[in-house]
């Protein structure tokens, strides 16, 4: 990816109301994980580096990207501890039960064997520790979003818990979000899905517009983890690895 792209991208992880909405959402859950002080923690596929300080509020930040280009700018934001290539499921950069933490932020979507992932990932989180991702959700809104963006899936709440279960995670909570605004974006896709362009839903919208919407998706954080929305254009989970877990395996 070129380096115009790359600074575009960042830019838009910092600023766009749907990041900035979705970081507000996931620390609001890891909060409820009570992580150790100083918690050691793994971002998969940390792309530009949009959710490193947000994630250093939390612990120690180590994570792997494959895209050499936003590995460099995770890097240079200086954030994290240690940023390494690594690609899911086979080449994760990183010791087994290392860390307090493991977060995987629309990553899986983009993983052939989903399932494999979700176990290579687990197998990196400490006894006691937890996993925490947040995915596409809905199969019926697959759209040019989705073909655009190399996903191979979008998930569905009903059958992650047993996804978790089968990787050795037991789940704490899981909800959608992003609710207020699925059924216009749910419309928006299917009316654009022939004449829309790369990168349209992405494109930032007018500045009070953008602030208006980080209020609303974000204020959804106030009824988390109490609420599970019924619906909404993500699905976050939270899961947590059993203290009788024993024994390592080399990364």
């Amino acid at each position: 990816m070129e380096a115009d792209a790359l600074a575009k991208m960042h830019a838009q992880e910092a600023n766009h109301w749907w990041f900035v909405a979705r970081r507000r959402i996931i620390a609001r859950i890891l909060r409820h994980a009570k992580l150790p002080g100083q918690a050691r923690i793994l971002e998969a596929g940390c792309g530009t580096g949009g959710n490193l300080e947000m994630l250093t509020r939390f612990g120690e930040v180590k994570a792997f990207e494959l895209e050499d280009g936003a590995r460099q700018v995770a890097t240079n934001l200086g954030r994290a501890q240690e940023i390494l290539p690594g690609r899911l499921p086979d080449e994760v950069p990183v010791a087994c039960e290392q860390f307090d933490a493991v977060v995987a932020f629309d990553v899986l979507e983009h993983i052939e064997d989903g399932q494999g992932a979700i176990k290579t990932l687990t197998e990196r989180v400490k006894p006691g520790g937890v996993f925490c991702l947040a995915v596409p959700a809905f199969m019926s809104m697959w759209s040019y979003h989705d073909t655009w963006n190399h996903h191979f899936r979008r998930y569905e709440a009903p059958v992650m818990p047993s996804r978790l279960q089968a990787a050795g995670l037991v789940p704490e909570c899981y909800t959608y979000f992003n609710t207020a605004l699925f059924p216009l974006i749910a419309l928006i896709r299917r009316l654009k899905n022939q004449q829309a362009k790369p990168g349209d839903d992405l494109a930032p919208p007018p500045a009070p517009v953008n602030m208006l919407l980080k209020q609303l998706i974000g204020s959804e954080s106030w009824f988390m983890p109490r609420v599970r929305f019924p619906f909404g254009l993500s699905l976050l989970v939270l899961a947590r690895r059993p203290l009788n877990v024993s024994g390592s395996k080399a990364a």
